[in-house]
């Protein structure tokens, strides 16, 4: 009697979740759910062997309801090694004399280069990676881009607390954040690791340079370290996938030539001799001696830390000048953009109005001290202040045999639209000091005050207003 087995080929009915399959054939066949991804390689896998005809197919229609494809198939008969077979005589045949053909040369076959073979079972790794793995597989990431297999159908049909679930699995890599390229070496990935270095030092330098062309912001010292930092952590777990499963050890796109030790190692040379000269060039320029001198009159602090580091700046300028007598000097501009002012005043009178509108209109309110007092106030520093001004806070620096020269600080103040300009020079030591406590200089204090949005002492002082009435009517009862 024939025998059938049951054969599943990793195909599933179309619109089915490939990943709640891969559970219930994990149960089925009694296997750890981490290794369910294995069912879908695409190798024929016996789910059931030695049934019936009848058995099979009644097994085959069951899956197939669920939305697994499986065919059946007759097991190969096995040969009987009870009956003897008889066996022809052999008549001796004649032996061809042989023939003597001159020696033939071996010829040099081309070493052929072995390829690793993907690979299957992910018993060696720990259970994280092999969670993460799964998921990768379950997205086709060997076949597909990072990109391409985060938008795989068999991950966007399921609910979105599972996709967000997954995603946290395979698209973070704490210890790649905190290690990058030393992660990606320790991992075995050293030339992508090299790779992906270079390329971030080489956009850091683009982006510094047109970042200092635009904005003297130090935004950018905070910033550019964490996203290095966090395109380690994403592409990491992808990174390792294709490493350790198809031996990829540089991506796709890149020429095969430049994975050759030559080329490391000529790429290498090029970009620490470009950085050497980069860097020795920014060190002897006379901007960087005058930052890394010490701050005049308080050596505590660098002059370049204590001037990029002030406050009052919307914006940080350095420019090395040379005049007509061809004196060589640096000047340091902070520029302090002050147009806000409208801005803070409208806010100030939109919240006093909103406080009226909302609490004041009441029995006993005084709206006079709003309509009146406080706005009376506000106009009148508005008048002074809201004509569209700039103030430049400058330091100018000469180095004269050898040593730093401070030849002018003080603030220019400008006025676009009456087309005129006012310099007022300070003592060199009371705007270091100003510097150094991070207090504002640009011109009067007035000037530059912005108002305080302070919802609560307003409310206190309509509150001492009230009080003060109410012990005035109690006064004149008595």
């Amino acid at each position: 009697m024939n025998s059938y087995n049951v054969i599943f080929k990793g195909e599933i009915a179309e619109g089915k979740d490939r990943h709640k399959l891969s559970v219930v054939l994990a149960k089925f066949l009694k296997i750890p759910e981490e290794k369910a991804h294995l069912l879908f390689s695409g190798n024929p896998i016996c789910i059931k062997k030695a049934l019936s005809e009848s058995e099979a197919n009644a097994l085959k229609a069951k899956l197939n309801t669920v939305g697994i494809i499986t065919y059946v198939k007759a097991s190969p008969p096995q040969a009987s090694a009870t009956t003897p077979v008889a066996s022809k005589p052999v008549t001796p045949q004649k032996v061809a004399t042989p023939i003597t053909t001159p020696p033939v040369t071996p010829t040099k076959t081309k070493p052929v280069i072995a390829v690793k073979p993907a690979v299957t079972s992910y018993d060696e790794l720990s259970k994280g990676w092999q969670k993460v793995f799964a998921e990768f597989d379950l997205r086709e990431a060997d076949k597909l881009g990072l990109l391409a297999c985060a938008k795989h159908p068999a991950h966007r049909s399921r609910l979105k607390s599972q996709q967000l679930k997954a995603n946290f699995v395979v698209n973070f890599n704490i210890l790649a954040f905190l290690f990058g390229p030393f992660y990606y070496f320790a991992k075995g990935m050293w030339k992508k690791g090299l790779y992906l270095t270079l390329m971030l030092v080489m956009a850091n330098i683009g982006i510094y340079m047109i970042w200092e062309l635009f904005s003297g912001s130090r935004l950018l010292d905070r910033l550019l370290p964490s996203l290095n930092c966090a395109i380690f952590a994403v592409l990491a777990n992808y990174d390792y996938y294709r490493y350790y499963k198809l031996g990829e050890t540089t991506w796709p796109w890149m020429p095969k030539w430049m994975s050759s030790p030559i080329t490391i190692i000529t790429t290498v040379t090029i970009v620490t001799a470009g950085l050497v000269l980069l860097y020795l060039f920014e060190m002897g320029s006379n901007i960087h001696r005058i930052k890394s001198t010490a701050l005049p009159y308080y050596n505590e602090y660098n002059t370049g830390d204590a001037l990029d580091t002030y406050d009052g700046c919307d914006k940080i300028l350095w420019e090395e000048f040379e005049n007509d007598r061809g004196l060589k000097f640096v000047q340091y501009t902070c520029m302090v953009d002050r147009p806000t002012a409208v801005s803070n005043y409208n806010a100030e009178i939109k919240m006093l109005n909103d406080f009226y509108d909302n609490e004041l209109l009441q029995p006993n309110a005084i709206p006079s001290y709003i309509e009146n007092q406080r706005k009376q106030e506000l106009s009148l520093w508005a008048n002074h202040v809201m004509k569209p001004k700039r103030y430049n806070i400058i330091a100018q620096f000469s180095i004269i045999d050898s040593k730093v020269k401070v030849i002018f600080t003080g603030v220019e103040i400008i006025y676009p639209d009456e087309k005129r300009n006012i310099t007022k020079s300070y003592n060199e030591k009371e705007f270091f000091l100003n510097i150094r406590n991070n207090t504002l200089m640009a011109g009067p204090v007035y000037d530059i005050k912005i108002p305080e949005l302070n919802v609560d002492r307003f409310r206190k002082t309509i509150e001492d207003i009230h009080r003060n009435r109410a012990e005035m009517r109690e006064d004149f009862s008595d």
